[in-house]
Parts: C-alpha cells; structure tokens; sequence
C-alpha cells in the first residue's frame, strides 16, 4: 500500500522528512534517511498560532500543528518519541 511514491523522486538528504498519511493521522514516515512505523494511535499537537498570540486576544482560535507519536525504526529496535510537524510545503521531525 505505501511501497511506492507517484510523482518525481526527489533527492533525500539527511533532514528530508516524508509522511505517508492513512485515514487523516500519519502511519509511516522516512526520517534520518530510515522509515520509521508509528505505534499506537499519533496524539495531536494543537497549539495557538504566534499570529493570535496577543494580551488582548481572550480567545484565540487553535489550530492543528502536528502530531506526536511513538515511532519504531524499521529493521531495527530503536524506538523514539517524535513531533511531526508541517513547515509550509514540508514535514518536519523533532525527537522529545
């Protein structure tokens, strides 16, 4: 199901992220030049954006940023806590 990407290859450099997303949440991932398959159910990250943040602003709108998971590395038994987040037209990964 997710064995092969449509479109152009792209090079993968050390911080290339791509997420492979099933039913709305992320499934898999490619992060650190490995892929990776989350754990369990991926927890939302919702946050306020820095453009809301304001003393007079009482309710500010939430929003969506990311997703935290437990992900295992694939062939291997390292497993990480990760924040996936989107950065304009990319993936971002963080280790917590």
């Amino acid at each position: 199901m997710f064995e092969s990407v449509i479109g152009p290859k792209l090079p993968v450099r050390d911080d290339t992220v791509v997420v492979w997303m099933a039913n709305g949440v992320p499934a898999r991932f490619v992060f650190e030049r490995a892929r990776w398959r989350i754990e369990g159910s991926p927890r939302p990250i919702i946050e306020v954006p820095e453009s809301h943040a304001h003393p007079l602003i009482t309710h500010a709108p939430e929003r969506l940023t990311g997703w935290r998971c437990t992900a295992r590395r694939d062939g291997g038994a390292e497993v990480a806590e990760l924040a996936l987040r989107r950065a304009g037209s990319r993936w971002i990964a963080e280790r917590l």
